[in-house]
């Protein structure tokens, strides 16, 4: 744990100076999203009277021993910190986020839930080992399928059990600027296939720049699968869009 507690601060301390300290507001309702992942409705929890310090990542969130009567709330970059908030002491017990893997039939009310195995930095791209999927209360913008994450990189760094959501992730291009593609050069009826670089991200039916292998002129083509393009000469160049 100290070691990727280590790699963690060193990752995220460039990000120090955008990042914002916790408000009490933002602080409840992270608890509340915490909570609603562990299929439990929020409990009342006063929000403290001064922030909490900065937080690189969205803060480690877990009840005190099974209660929700005390709330952890743990953050690892820029610098560790630890706080503990009073819950309602009548609150239920539960389980800590990501105890409970699918097996058989989902329990009424909850839907899968893509949460990480390990920690992952920003920037870093997801790989299907990095997932594992649990089932709580269905989220607005939780992932639920391990295809929607896998292979795509994260704006924020998360720690384990935090569950995924859709505004953690770049966004889900086809073709991603600099990956090598495949394009087909279409003139006269005759049809070569080359390898190229892709100079911009883009979607499915998209237009975008691509440098052959062999040339250091640019080329649009139209996106027709992820990976591959076709160019010919009635695709008109034009200016570079930013995404």
């Amino acid at each position: 744990m100290r070691a990727w507690r280590f790699v963690l601060a060193f990752a995220c301390a460039a990000q120090t100076a955008q990042a914002e300290p916790l408000t009490g507001p933002r602080i409840v309702a992270l608890v509340a999203e915490a909570m609603a992942a562990e299929g439990l409705a929020p409990i009342p929890v006063r929000a403290p009277i001064r922030a909490f310090p900065p937080c690189a990542h969205e803060p480690y969130i877990a009840p005190v021993n099974g209660s929700w009567a005390q709330i952890e709330l743990r953050c690892e970059a820029p610098g560790f910190w630890r706080r503990v908030l009073r819950g309602d002491a009548a609150a239920p017990a539960a389980q800590r986020r990501g105890a409970a893997p699918i097996q058989g039939a989902l329990a009424v009310g909850t839907a899968p839930l893509l949460v990480l195995a390990r920690p992952v930095l920003r920037g870093e791209r997801i790989s299907a080992e990095d997932l594992r999927l649990v089932h709580a209360a269905p989220r607005l913008g939780a992932l639920g399928r391990v295809e929607q994450a896998q292979g795509r990189r994260l704006r924020v760094s998360l720690l384990p059990d935090q569950p995924i959501l859709e505004r953690h992730l770049e966004p889900d291009f086809d073709i991603l600027e600099g990956a090598e593609v495949a394009v087909q050069l279409v003139s006269g009826g005759i049809e070569i296939g080359i390898s190229a670089r892709a100079l911009e991200n883009g979607r499915m039916g998209d237009l975008i720049r691509v440098q052959p292998w062999n040339s250091t002129r640019a080329v649009v083509a139209k996106i027709i699968a992820p990976g591959r393009l076709q160019a010919s000469p009635n695709i008109v160049p034009r200016p570079a869009v930013n995404r």
